[in-house]
């Protein structure tokens, strides 16, 4: 949905987002990334999509 500019997602709609940077699941706890492009570092995605992520690619 758009609003104001900004896309938002209705609750529990969503499991998983892909983009051409990464792969988010949406979960209770938040954003967590669980694939990202190679060369990329997690701070460089935080910083280029404004969202709080949780770094869920390590481990």
């Amino acid at each position: 949905m758009l609003l104001g500019g900004h896309f938002y997602i209705a609750a529990n709609s969503v499991d998983r987002i892909y983009t051409d940077l990464c792969v988010i699941d949406v979960t209770k706890d938040g954003l967590k990334v669980i694939e990202k492009v190679e060369g990329l570092s997690f701070d460089e995605l935080q910083a280029l999509t404004g969202a709080t992520l949780i770094d869920a690619t390590q481990g």
